[in-house]
C-alpha cells in the first residue's frame, strides 16, 4: 500500500499542471488572486527571506509566470491536502506561499 501511495504521489508531481493551461479567465483570476496576496503578505515575505530569487537572466513576464506558477502550484497542494486531511485547515493566505517548487 506504501508503494502504490508512493507512486500515486510520483504521478501526481509528473502531471503537474502549468498555469498556461488555464483559460484567461482563470489566469486573470489567479494574477488577482496573487496581488492580492502580494499587497498582504509581500513585505513580510521579503522581509524574511521567503520570496524566490528571479535569475539574471529571467525577464520580468518569466519572473512574474514563475511566481503565478508557484502560487497555483501552492493552491492546488492546498486542495489535495484538504481532500487528504478533512478535520485540519490550510490556506494560502501567508508569506510562505511563494516557497514552492515552480
Amino acid at each position: 500500500m506504501k508503494l502504490f501511495g508512493a507512486l500515486l504521489v510520483a504521478s501526481a508531481a509528473a502531471t503537474k499542471q502549468s498555469v498556461s493551461t488555464l483559460s484567461a479567465d482563470e489566469q486573470s483570476e489567479l494574477r488577482a488572486e496573487l496581488s492580492k496576496w502580494r499587497e498582504e503578505f509581500g513585505p513580510a515575505a521579503a522581509a524574511q527571506g521567503l520570496l524566490p530569487r528571479a535569475t539574471e537572466s529571467s525577464s520580468p513576464i518569466e519572473a512574474e509566470n514563475d511566481a503565478l506558477q508557484r502560487f497555483y502550484d501552492n493552491k492546488l497542494a492546498i486542495e489535495e491536502a484538504r481532500r487528504n486531511n478533512p478535520e485540519a485547515t490550510f490556506d494560502y493566505n501567508h508569506p510562505f506561499a511563494l516557497m514552492t517548487q515552480a
